[in-house]
């Protein structure tokens, strides 16, 4: 990730007018993990389609993908990235 950073930094640098944001997907799939109660899962391992399970109450749909509520929870997180934004990323120029 630090490789993906230092590499749209200097974007940025190329192309001043650009906002660039970056959402962190990984740290917010770490979050619920770590406390999955706070995000209203209750499961967080097995598929609500694999098992039959409420899918507002599980974090994956089947073995791969991610319920509904994962995804909303990704598209709250993107949109107050991008509504409460403090300029994006700046470029590494010195």
């Amino acid at each position: 990730n630090e490789a993906m950073l230092a590499q749209l930094r200097d974007f940025k640098c190329d192309k001043r007018a650009a906002h660039i944001y970056v959402l962190d997907a990984h740290q917010i799939f770490m979050d619920v993990l770590a406390d999955p109660e706070s995000y209203g899962y209750s499961n967080i391992t097995d598929g609500a389609f694999d098992v039959g399970g409420d899918p507002d109450t599980h974090l994956w749909w089947d073995f791969a993908h991610t319920t509904t509520g994962f995804n909303a929870l990704l598209a709250e997180e993107a949109e107050n990235l991008l509504s409460h934004h403090r300029g994006g990323l700046r470029c590494n120029a010195k």
